[in-house]
């Protein structure tokens, strides 16, 4: 696994996802978009650029963002995740999250 192929997946299924850092105490708030602005940096629609050596983890969940920055349900749950699982093994979904340790990322 690493950060291009995780990066690939939440922007082709639109993911929610969150990140958290070192240094950083609060809950993550959950984001609607990542990208690789440079090489060794993620960045999510609340956070970022962060350097890959200061992310904890990171945590996706096939239910979407609403405007007001909750997650609200998806109607096609099943197929979504489906697909993630059919287009790659990276993620081991428990309900509709997945929990990525930054120790599994290459």
């Amino acid at each position: 696994m690493n950060w291009e192929s995780i990066v690939e997946v939440i922007q082709r299924h639109s993911l929610a996802v969150r990140i958290k850092w070192n240094g950083d105490s609060d809950d993550p708030e959950w984001a609607s978009w990542a990208i690789i602005p440079t090489k060794g940096y993620i960045e999510i629609s609340t956070i970022g650029p962060i350097a890959y050596r200061d992310v904890e983890w990171i945590e996706i969940d096939v239910s979407m963002i609403s405007d007001n920055g909750r997650l609200i349900p998806r109607v096609d749950v099943d197929e979504t995740l489906a697909q993630i699982k059919n287009d790659s093994d990276l993620f081991c979904f428990v309900g509709t999250r997945a929990h990525i340790s930054v120790d599994s990322i290459a």
